[in-house]
């Protein structure tokens, strides 16, 4: 795989929605590494496809760099051509498994499916994220169909192979409802979500809109109804 190193600008990365769907930001790590970023920490250096722009391992670290320096800075990456998509999904595999957060178990099974999905051997799977074969299969719950005598084997994922499991949701949930939660949440817990909305308000960072004092009412009514109901469990409890 050809590579350069190559000064940029933040402004000039992108993302790649995909690989965030896979493996959310999580803010918390973003948090840590501002302040690492601050204090002189070297990191490693960020992978991009040439061909894209759009960062292929250090989502976590760019998110850092952009929210502590901003748009125009200049940092040095690690710039490579990639063939296939397999060939980005590998490097993402593999260079978050060795840097940063560690990937957790419904991560290491949802980016596991997709390289079996897009034609990667379950070999090469199973030696990325150090499992067996048999394993693998559990993880990813997934059938081999081969089509012709001769034909690389295509992996399917099993119908009944769960989108989601937790923080904090309990059992599956629907595509419709996951895609939500990635969108709107990032897969922050219910308590980080309303520490975040505490602090905000003890900082005076929100800023008084029509809009906002409508979304307050909402929270207040909806939070009452909560909290009622869970003094009505208490009460026949």
């Amino acid at each position: 795989m050809k590579e350069q190193t190559m000064k940029v600008k933040l402004s000039q990365l992108k993302i790649d929605q995909e690989l965030i769907e896979l493996r959310p930001i999580n803010v918390h790590t973003v948090s840590k590494y501002r302040q690492a970023y601050r204090e002189g920490d070297i990191f490693p250096l960020i992978f991009v496809n040439k061909k894209t722009m759009e960062i292929t391992a250090g989502n976590h670290r760019y998110t850092s760099m952009l929210g502590e320096f901003g748009k125009d800075y200049e940092t040095e990456v690690i710039v490579r051509t990639y063939k296939t998509r397999v060939d980005v999904l590998k490097d993402f595999a593999e260079e978050n498994a060795r840097h940063g957060l560690a990937f957790s178990g419904i991560e290491k099974r949802r980016i596991a499916t997709k390289l079996l999905e897009e034609g990667c051997n379950d070999g090469d799977v199973s030696r990325i994220f150090g499992i067996s074969i048999v394993r693998l299969q559990k993880w990813c719950g997934h059938t081999v169909i081969t089509i012709g005598k001769g034909k690389t084997p295509k992996y399917k994922p099993s119908s009944a192979r769960q989108i989601k499991a937790g923080p904090d949701i309990k059992g599956p949930i629907t595509e419709v409802q996951y895609n939500e939660h990635i969108e709107k949440d990032i897969g922050l817990s219910d308590l980080v979500l309303i520490d975040q909305l505490i602090r905000r308000l003890d900082n005076g960072w929100i800023k008084r809109s029509d809009d906002v004092r409508d979304k307050f009412f909402e929270l207040v009514e909806k939070a009452n109804k909560f909290l009622s109901e869970d003094e009505e469990l208490q009460a026949t409890g």
